[in-house]
């Protein structure tokens, strides 16, 4: 079983999914494009071993970048997103948790630095793009905050700028978690402990880039995906639980005064395209930085952005077709047969939802429920809702649902009023708040007493062809 990141990468070299590079690279946007490169040849993943004036450290780069690759992060290998998401699914039914269990010790201590000694610089963080605002830090980062009332733990993903050798900046979108979090810290005068986990068991990267409920803990999540607890232990020094097994982990504190806010961007973000406030910068919250935790041989993740597909697409792909999955589920809405969250539309931008129709107007509440649930009402623009006949993530199929089922003056519409997206580039920078979604439904009307007739294939033919392919000279399906 997977416990981290060099459980992963063992994973990975035994499916021929890993590449060792050895040649010195810079952090100076090399490696950021070889990765990106790399990503567009469909290659394996990347461990840096040499980079420029970072002796010691190592890079993951190109990690989670095909289904592959996802299926050995999720301990489930030679199984596709759509499979993955329902496994996700089937094994979190009913609320399933299984809480993290508490050890005294783990590898993360073998190194501490602290205090005045810590220095950000020196770790092999990557200038991504020329026009980025800075280095970033943050964007294979596993952040843990706690609610100061309830006292649950958040795991959640959040762009990170490096600032100088003790400071970054830290992105919180309204209304995340560890947000809400800091508003009550503010309320309450008191800075908010913070860890920072780079480089973990894999899981715990596309879980914190998920968006579980409130209340609900990412390590309980993993717990249950995995079968057993994760390992976890109680920092001496934030009091907040951190990956036993981490490769990294930088602890300190947010302070929730906004005057202390600072500039942090542009950065290429996942749609490709540049963020555009203010020139692509963000007045966000300081994270200060005050000790330093690093297994021996440590290994620093990063994931690309940019145009799709990068790794950062195909974790958002599986999260989103899970968790919208998930959270179907939980409303009781019966027919779902599969969800997919296309990787080609940024992996969230798109959602294909195929159902077995069971009364008139099903289709019509599926989509609404996708528009509305706690995984489809942020970011998402696009429903399509297809038939049973079409597996959600057979795009070619979809494609022709689309073509000979959906009627323009019938199967669309426009949501309006929904929550938007702020890095959405196809809305003007000032109106993001407030969004559109598009529904699509590519269904055969329920109620239609004559339905259009499917061609379909003797099934006869088809089994005594397949049995005879080889007589015809092919090769062996």
């Amino acid at each position: 079983m997977i416990k981290d990141m060099r459980d992963f990468l063992e994973g990975c070299a035994a499916k021929g999914q890993l590449q060792t590079i050895s040649t010195e690279v810079d952090w100076d946007m090399e490696i950021s494009h070889i990765c990106k490169i790399n990503e567009g040849k469909k290659g394996p993943a990347l461990l840096f071993e040499n980079i420029k004036g970072c002796p010691g450290w190592r890079l993951l780069g190109s990690g989670l970048c095909s289904p592959e690759r996802l299926g050995v992060a999720m301990g489930m290998p030679n199984k596709g997103i759509l499979e993955l998401a329902g496994e996700w699914t089937r094994l979190t039914e009913g609320g399933n948790l299984v809480p993290p269990e508490i050890v005294s010790e783990g590898p993360i201590f073998e190194n501490i630095v602290e205090d005045d000694k810590v220095d950000l610089s020196a770790l092999p963080i990557p200038q991504f793009m020329p026009e980025d605002g800075g280095r970033y830090l943050g964007t294979a980062v596993s952040v843990v905050t706690q609610d100061p009332d309830a006292g649950w733990t958040n795991v959640g993903t959040y762009r990170m700028m490096l600032l100088d050798e003790r400071r970054t900046g830290l992105q919180l979108h309204h209304g995340k978690h560890a947000d809400l979090m800091l508003d009550r810290y503010r309320e309450m005068g008191r800075p908010m402990p913070t860890a920072a986990v780079i480089g973990c068991d894999p899981l715990l990267f596309i879980l914190s880039s998920s968006t579980a409920p409130w209340g609900v803990c990412e390590y309980d999540m993993l717990g249950a995906i995995r079968g057993a607890p994760f390992e976890v232990v109680r920092s001496d020094f934030t009091g907040l639980l951190i990956p036993a097994r981490a490769e990294i982990v930088l602890e300190g504190e947010v302070n929730p005064d906004r005057s202390t806010y600072t500039k942090e961007g542009p950065f290429g973000e996942y749609t490709g395209y540049y963020s555009a406030k203010a020139g692509g910068e963000y007045l966000e919250p300081v994270f200060n930085v005050k000790r330093i935790l690093y297994r021996n041989n440590p290994i620093f993740w990063v994931t690309t952005t940019g145009q799709p597909v990068s790794d950062a697409h195909m974790v958002s792909a599986l999260q989103v077709s899970a968790s919208i999955w998930s959270d179907l589920r939980d409303m009781k809405i019966p027919g779902v047969q599969s969800v997919y969250s296309i990787p080609e539309a940024c992996g969230r931008l798109w959602v294909v939802v195929s159902i077995k129709q069971r009364y008139p107007g099903h289709s019509t509440q599926v989509a609404h429920a996708v528009a509305g649930c706690t995984s489809g009402h942020y970011r998402l623009k696009t429903i399509v809702i297809v038939d049973e006949d079409i597996p959600a993530d057979d795009i070619t199929k979809v494609i022709w649902a689309m073509s000979t089922r959906l009627d323009p003056a019938r199967s669309v519409h426009i949501l309006d009023g929904t929550r938007g997206g702020p890095l959405d580039p196809a809305v003007y920078i000032d109106d993001r708040d407030i969004g559109k979604k598009l529904i699509l439904d590519a269904t055969i009307p329920f109620h239609w007493d004559r339905k259009p007739t499917l061609t379909k294939m003797n099934e006869q033919m088809a089994a005594k062809v397949k049995s005879r392919w080889t007589e015809y000279g092919f090769p062996q399906a």
